[in-house]
């Protein structure tokens, strides 16, 4: 009995690290951004974007010194994973998410960026007393070699009155 949890562990512990393994570190993808930006909380995203055999990372930037003034909307770049272990930029976009100080009351609307197999999907949120949110999703389209929006969708409601939300959702054809 010993030997057999024994094997299960050395097993489960093999399978921890290997899972770990594909990951970047965060001092390599900080080494790809730019002077004056710093990796958003919950601003990594990893994964298959474009169908090959290597990680694709998403990251989503802040502003280093904000000010209220600086009403930016902060950068998110596409890294596709290379054959060596590297990433290299796909390309950079500027208006996918909301500015920092764009949430209303609560603040920093971005709440993070996940990746499905070739698409990924931005969900910002935000308000007060009325609240909204916003969900993008992007497909990659092999034949072209590029992102197209595939769903839009967004709320509003009242969020001390309102037990339902009425969804709006736009589906890209």
């Amino acid at each position: 009995m010993c030997n057999i949890k024994r094997i299960a562990l050395c097993l489960l512990l093999l399978v921890f690290s290997l899972s770990f393994a594909e990951t970047y570190s965060k001092a390599y993808l900080e080494s790809l951004i730019g002077d004056g930006y710093t990796i958003a909380s919950n601003g990594i995203a990893e994964g298959n974007l474009n169908f090959d055999d290597f990680r694709d990372v998403i990251l989503v930037l802040d502003i280093v010194e904000p000010t209220e003034t600086n009403m930016e909307t902060r950068p998110l770049g596409i890294f596709f994973g290379q054959e060596d272990g590297s990433l290299l930029l796909y390309k950079a976009f500027s208006k996918v998410n909301y500015c920092q100080s764009c949430g209303g009351t609560f603040g920093d609307p971005f709440d993070g960026t996940v990746i499905d197999n070739g698409t990924f999907t931005v969900s910002d949120y935000g308000g007060s007393a009325w609240s909204w949110f916003v969900n993008r999703t992007f497909s990659f389209n092999p034949e072209d070699n590029r992102f197209y929006l595939e769903e839009f969708s967004e709320a509003y409601y009242n969020s001390y009155t309102t037990s339902e939300i009425d969804l709006d959702t736009l589906n890209i054809e």
